[in-house]
Order: structure tokens, then sequence, then C-alpha cells
């Protein structure tokens, strides 16, 4: 019986010890959970230099569209190589301010931080690109300066005329409506003093736009044109969240 006994107390002093009971298979070890991974934030991609389109980027063009003469040719030449030599320049100390606030981004250890900085270095890239945008109009207007008035007329007015006849494209405009655009598109062309574009030009496009619909268009192509802006009018409305009664009782 004492033998039996001290059976028990050893069998219940191994198996406080950790020993496995006899003929019990060992249990694997789990392996040790993996270090949490820090879910990366992506920082904004680096700027690249937007492309400053310039009425001068093609010269020979330019020339030979308005009529330039050797001198303008010439100033103009030289006004070019200034501009860009001035958005080089820009860029490169642009350039440097968003490594650096990238290299703090990639610095910081807390999830909190890099999404501070993020947010920074997004508002900072955006005034980056308005500052560029505005001295490279900056410069657009000093050269184009150096154009008579006629020849500020026939840059700007196919350009006019382009994207006015854009918005009455659907509307089957006649040769006779085309060549009354053309002459409105001309006229407004000459009161510009800066090259006109679909981005610069908004709202002398609108005006131009008002004056085609009320003495261009015809009675039928002003209703579809007042239609055809509704519709796209409603198409860029953001839409209303869909309702879902999830609660209601199945009947």
């Amino acid at each position: 019986m004492k033998r039996i006994l001290w059976a028990v107390v050893v069998l219940c002093v191994l198996t406080d010890m950790g020993v496995p009971a006899f003929g019990a298979r060992k249990r694997p070890k789990k392996p040790a959970a993996p270090p949490r991974e820090e879910k990366p934030i992506s920082p904004p991609s680096m700027r690249v230099p937007p492309s400053m389109a310039s009425f001068t980027d093609d010269m020979s063009a330019l020339a030979k569209q308005v009529g330039l003469d050797e001198k303008q040719v010439a100033k103009l030449t030289a006004l070019r190589k200034r501009r860009d030599e001035a958005l080089a320049k820009q860029d490169q100390a642009d350039r440097k301010r968003i490594e650096s606030m990238q290299a703090r981004i990639d610095r910081a250890k807390r999830d909190s931080d890099r999404q501070r900085l993020t947010r920074e270095l997004d508002r900072s890239t955006e005034r980056i690109q308005r500052t560029l945008a505005a001295l490279a109009a900056q410069h657009e207007r000093t050269m184009f300066f150096i154009l008579t008035p006629d020849q500020k007329a026939k840059w700007n007015a196919p350009i006019l005329q382009s994207e006015v006849e854009k918005l009455f494209a659907s509307l089957g405009l006649t040769d006779t409506q085309k060549e009354q655009i053309q002459a409105l598109c001309e006229a407004q062309a000459k009161r510009l003093s800066v090259p006109a574009s679909s981005q610069t030009a908004g709202y002398t496009i609108k005006s131009l736009a008002s004056q085609v619909s009320l003495r261009v268009l015809t009675r039928e192509q002003r209703a579809q044109y007042a239609k055809d802006r509704a519709d796209r009018s409603k198409s860029r409305r953001p839409r209303e969240p869909v309702r879902r009664d999830r609660d209601r009782p199945n009947l």
C-alpha cells in the first residue's frame, strides 16, 4: 500500500515539474507570434514638375501663325530661356523642401506622427504647385507683351473658337454658325492681353458661350443646349447614399 502511495506522490511531483506522463506525446511548442507589422503610410508621390506649356513651345509655328519678325523671335527666345531657368531654379528649391519633409516622415516612429507629417506634405505640395504655376504665368505675360494686338488676336482666336465649339458640338452647327462663332471669338481675342488656354480662359469661354446661345443658335438648338447643360449638371452632383431598412422584420 505504501508503495502505491509513494508512486502516486512521485507521479504528481513529476507532473507539477512539467515532465510528461508516461506514454504521453509531447505537444509541439507554438511558434512565437511574429512582431506586429505596422502598416506603412503611403507618402504622397514625389511631385513631378508639371509640363508648363507655353505659346512659345514651337517658335517656328508661332512665327508663321501670327507673323513674327526677326527681332520678336530673338526677344521671345531670350525670354523663354530666362523663363526656363527661373522655373528650374524654383523647382530645385522645391524638391529639396519636399525631400526634407519626406525624410521626416520616414524617421517618424508613430503612425499618428507619420499621418500628420504626410498631411503637411500634401498641403506644402499644393502650395508649391500653385507658386510654380503663378511664376510660369508671370513669364508668359511678359513674353506675350512682345506681340502686337493683331498678333495676340491671331493666337487667341483659334483657341477660343475651338473651346467654344466643343460646348455646342452635339447641336450640329452649320458652316454659317461656325463663321459667326469665329467672328465673336476674334472680337473677344482682341481684348485679351494674356495667352488664352482652356485652363486660363474659363470666364472668357463662358461669356462667349452665352453670346453664342443668344445670337447664333436657333430656338431648337437653344432648348437642346439648355437640356444638355442640365443633364451635365445632374451627372456632376454627388449621389445620395441609398438608405436600407435592415431592421424591418421579414413578413
